[in-house]
């Protein structure tokens, strides 16, 4: 089953969930979480009618 979901701005755990990830797939893990941004910039990126947030789980049985 896979899940879509666009990260809101009470989600901030999930966006900074996607910034770890995109650590470990770039293999880039000091650059996304070396200084990460603080929740109030995330909420205001978020916030940017331009930012598109997504998450999707898959999810086997």
């Amino acid at each position: 089953m896979l899940t879509i979901q666009q990260i809101v701005l009470e989600d901030i755990a999930s966006m900074e969930a996607l910034l770890a990830t995109f650590g470990e797939a770039f293999n880039e893990v000091e650059t996304y979480s070396g200084n990460r941004p603080s929740a109030d910039y995330l909420r205001q990126l978020l916030k940017n009618d331009c930012v598109a947030s997504i998450t999707f789980e898959l999810r086997v049985n």
